[in-house]
């Protein structure tokens, strides 16, 4: 037994391993802090505290001390706690009480205070799946079904251009009820190949869709025409298009700052693929391109399925298939536009085989589709909950933010 402490006196405990010999100790201090979350008067602050993590090395069994970022050095200590991100330290900051907030920092280099990053900050939706609601199709289709292109500003672009010879392609604004189909574009003869993206002007918030034609077997460079909602009709684009091959509906797209991105690959001269991303500006009507981590880039195409999505405020990609070995890899771009920002944040393991990765919630979870039902799932816990949201084919399914909105589309 330890001694015991006088009654006014506080207990800290803390538990580990020595890391070669693995013997467990336990330590208890005084009126003190361990990786704890720590505070020490400053009277520079006029009375105020100072956060810093205060440790305990097992092995040499002594103190010391990490800096923390300065926004979350004079919280109040109680909205502070220490977890593990992936393979990272993390710190959460809890808002009000009443806000159900909570702020996400990562020490990206274990002990360098300069590494300390803003993951995101996430909103309490633990009833998430709790209310759904169904929405009658704005179109009677006799044959066929429809795919998400995009969302945008509360608006949703479907299409079903892939299925059928007399393609359908909506803006539908599902707050409202109210839809327009667009015009026909010159529809490919079969087995053309078509790919679709849907945005809007970044400025002016015009919505709209690109449209990429490649010739079958890709023989000639492909043909790019765009629907403005100014206009109401397609017209063809004079910029310069890759002539490469957008991968397959399963790969998704995703529309952020004013661009939208897709996952493509191409044929290298001295054989095999090159995997990367394609971006199309909405306000100039251009083409460029991101390079992907090296071990995507050159990752066969039968072996890895890869997903664009949004991972707090960062371009992030989804990893998933049979090159890892049943496991998702989620890949964050740090800095936009900058590939040596690619940072890989963790890996974690699919539970329940054949699924469908389909997107983050705001408290972090991701959302897994499996062949009957949609799944919430906690990396950091390794816990799945059912959502009671009930689907009928993965080919099928998307995820998208919803927001309320009077936009007219016309």
């Amino acid at each position: 037994m330890a001694p015991k402490p006088q009654r006014r006196h506080t207990c800290v405990y803390g538990f580990g391993a020595h890391p070669a010999t693995q013997d467990y100790k336990c330590q208890a201090f005084v009126d003190g802090a361990v990786h704890w979350v720590a505070y020490e008067p400053c009277a520079w602050l006029g009375g105020g505290v100072r956060n810093l993590i205060m440790l305990f090395n097992m092995a040499s069994e002594s103190f010391s001390e990490f800096k923390l970022p300065p926004t979350l050095a004079y919280q109040p200590p109680p909205s502070l706690s220490i977890k593990t991100f992936g393979q990272s330290m993390a710190v959460l900051c809890r808002g009000p009480r009443d806000s159900g907030g909570c702020c996400i920092w990562v020490m990206k280099e274990y002990g360098v205070a300069e590494s300390w990053t803003k993951l995101f900050m996430l909103n309490d939706d633990d009833k998430f799946g709790d209310e759904y609601s169904e929405l009658e199709f704005p179109l009677k289709l006799r044959f066929g079904c429809h795919w998400v292109v995009g969302s945008h500003n509360g608006l949703l672009c479907l299409s079903n251009d892939d299925y059928s010879d007399q393609p359908h392609i909506i803006i539908w604004n599902t707050s409202t009820r109210k839809s327009v189909t667009l015009p026909t574009a010159p529809t490919p003869q079969c087995p053309n190949t078509c790919v679709y993206g849907f945005g809007a002007h970044p400025t002016t918030q015009e919505y709209k869709v690109i449209r990429i034609e490649y010739e079958y077997l890709f023989k000639g460079p492909p043909k790019v025409e765009i629907y403005t909602q100014g206009t109401r009709s397609w017209r063809g684009i004079s910029s310069y298009a890759p002539p490469r091959y957008f991968v397959t509906l399963r790969w998704s797209r995703f529309f952020l700052n004013g661009v939208v991105h897709w996952v493509a690959y191409e044929t290298c001269e001295e054989g095999g693929f090159r995997n990367f991303m394609v971006l199309f500006d909405m306000a100039s009507e251009s083409f460029s391109e991101f390079m992907l981590p090296t071990t995507l880039a050159e990752a066969p195409l039968e072996t890895i399925s890869i997903s664009v999505e949004l991972f707090g405020e960062s371009l992030a990609l989804f990893c998933h298939g049979q090159r890892y070995n049943n496991s998702c890899c989620i890949w964050v771009m740090k800095e936009y536009g900058v590939a040596e920002s690619w940072t890989e944040l963790f890996t974690f393991k699919i539970l329940g085989m054949p699924c469908k990765i389909i997107g983050l919630r705001k408290n972090g979870e991701v959302l897994q589709a499996s062949k009957n039902s949609l799944a919430s799932f906690a990396p950091a816990t390794g816990t799945q909950r059912d959502t009671g949201i009930m689907i009928s084919s993965l080919a099928q399914v998307s995820f998208d933010s919803f927001m309320e909105t009077l936009v007219l589309v016309e």
